[in-house]
């Protein structure tokens, strides 16, 4: 049972780990009279971990559980491919993801590829997995495209290629709008050591079977929680039947073809699947934000130097931290070298040529990324030695391990061909260089905690405070201020983000070093460096504008009251 109490109310005395609410109306108020409780579904809400909590204010239920956190979330994201900087992603279809159709079958639009890439924007209709029952152009029938349709993903280590298992917890099925989303599917389990591809591989999991189920929910979607976690190498969604709209609601006539004004040809496709997304979590409670492998990547900020190379496009671009700059040579044989500022022990050499810009170009996926290439350390130990040797590879992210590791501060990347030279390649193109050094870290870096420590006068209840190198004698202390973050009506670039931090010795940060940043990793976000703000050892005052962020992925301009930009 869930009860409600009046809000304003006492602080609960149990800690809430993680809430999970279906209903099938409104929530009313407790004595069953009223308006309506209401879900806000203007934000993005989250899982409750580690928190006890009491609303300021009578007002709305929402889903802002997320407001401020003492800990990692309880249910961490496993599946998402992972591509931010510095963190390899090497995917190959019908290995670490797949679909029961592919986009090059007839019938099919977008690849499943998105279904797992974490983008969940659109504003262009793009970034979705379907398949339709009826040719968009003939209007006849697609046999081949009946019923079941699925997608799944199998969770495999990108740097070394083996297959891990995963304790799942959770998974959320996210349709494509109010139109097209699956209903009636199941959650099936890969079978350890099987082939994903094939459907003796798949089980179907306990209580996972689900008939007439709203996958897109407003935009929240659906997220089933098991009782038991357990362990899976890989998930698949098993859809048996979707909801799509009947052909009376699209204005048809006899020979199937669109009325509506502007919309040409035949646009009705019948039955049909849409997925935008489906996520896996693994349960996670109270883990070190810093434990385990730590890796670096030492060719940041370091020097980079070629034989040749195009107009704006020098060898520096590989190792400026920006997926979206690039080295390009004239040729199809070039040098590449990089110099650390001092020796460094690495563990992996990796390079990585952008998808979407391959896409772009037009050319052939892989044309212009290198084939056949060799890294060569000036090696304390035996002077210069070649490490990695490669020949005929295919692919867009190259992820090799140097056994043993090899300490050197000079790298030389020779590329001899790339993997488009017999057809229409242009030259070498190639967006990051990284040399990966691994570390075990054994003992906690950084620790969280709930505390009562907070400004003076400040209205909130409770701080998170940040230990950083909980491990050595010179251990830093920041502190929180709890923030009560309600919705912001009306927003403008004008507004500033204002909360309070204190720090026990400013002294022990290198405060020309790091940024605070607020929005998602692809479409929106704000940035500023810490080095332009003021620090000091106490409590500190920090109002950022966002107009004056020292980066920015702004929020696109939509007429409305609710935008003032």
């Amino acid at each position: 049972d869930v009860k409600y109490g009046d809000f304003g109310g006492s602080l609960p005395t149990t800690g809430i780990r993680w809430v999970a609410i279906r209903g099938l109306e409104n929530l009313l108020q407790s004595d069953g009279s009223g308006t309506p409780k209401q879900w806000n579904f203007g934000t993005q809400g989250g899982t409750l971990f580690g928190a006890t909590f009491a609303p300021e204010e009578d007002e709305v239920f929402t889903e802002n559980s997320n407001w401020f956190s003492t800990s990692r979330a309880a249910l961490v994201d496993v599946s998402t491919f992972d591509n931010t900087q510095g963190n390899l992603f090497s995917l190959e279809e019908g290995v670490d993801y797949g679909a029961s159709h592919n986009e090059q079958d007839r019938g099919t639009v977008g690849s499943p590829y998105y279904v797992w890439d974490g983008v969940f924007n659109l504003i262009d209709n793009e970034d979705y997995w379907s398949v339709y029952l009826r040719d968009d152009i003939s209007g006849f029938e697609l046999t081949e495209n009946e019923f079941p349709h699925f997608v799944w993903r199998q969770f495999k280590d990108p740097y070394r290629g083996v297959i891990k298992s995963k304790l799942v917890k959770a998974v959320t099925v996210l349709g494509f709008d109010d139109s097209f989303y699956p209903t009636d599917f199941q959650i099936q389990t890969l079978t350890d050591g099987a082939d994903p591809t094939l459907d003796t591989s798949w089980t179907t999991l306990s209580q996972s079977t689900f008939t007439g189920v709203d996958t897109y929910n407003e935009g929240i979607g659906f997220t089933f929680i098991w009782p038991v976690a357990f362990e899976s190498t890989g998930i698949r969604i098993y859809v048996t039947d979707s909801v799509y709209p009947p052909d009376d609601l699209n204005d048809l006539d006899d020979m199937g073809r669109s009325t509506q004004p502007g919309t040409p040809g035949y646009d009705l496709r019948g039955p049909e699947t849409r997925i935008v997304s489906v996520q896996v979590f693994e349960e996670e409670a109270q883990a070190a934000v810093l434990e385990g492998t730590i890796e670096t990547n030492h060719a940041w900020g370091s020097t980079a130097t070629s034989t040749t190379f195009t107009p704006e496009h020098e060898a520096s671009y590989l190792v400026d931290n920006n997926s979206r700059t690039f080295w390009q040579a004239t040729g199809f044989e070039d040098t590449v070298t990089v110099t650390l500022d001092s020796p460094k022990t690495i563990d992996r050499f990796e390079w990585y040529m952008d998808e979407a810009y391959a896409k772009q170009v037009g050319t052939g996926l892989f044309t212009n990324a290198p084939a056949s290439f060799t890294l060569k350390a000036n090696s304390l130990l035996s002077g210069l030695e070649t490490v990695i040797d490669v020949e005929g590879f295919e692919g867009l992210t190259f992820s090799g391990i140097l056994n043993p590791p090899v300490t050197a501060d000079t790298w030389i990347f020779d590329v001899a061909s790339v993997q488009g030279q017999d057809e229409n390649a242009s030259s070498i193109i190639v967006h990051e260089f990284r040399l990966i050094e691994e570390q075990e870290q054994v003992d906690l870096l950084v620790e969280l905690d709930d505390v009562f420590d907070r400004r003076p006068d400040s209205p909130n209840q409770r701080s998170t405070r940040i230990t950083y190198a909980a491990n050595t004698n010179a251990v830093a202390n920041i502190i929180l201020d709890g923030i009560d973050a309600n919705n912001d009506v009306l927003f403008s670039e004008r507004d500033f983000f204002t909360f309070w931090i204190w720090i026990n010795d400013i002294s022990l940060l290198d405060t020309n070093f790091g940024t605070i940043r607020l929005g998602n990793n692809r479409d929106t976000s704000y940035t500023w460096l810490l080095s332009h703000e003021t620090l000091n050892s106490g409590w500190n005052e920090l109002s950022l504008q966002f107009k004056e962020a020292d980066d920015r992925a702004e929020i696109l301009f939509q007429p409305g009251p609710n935008y003032d930009l």
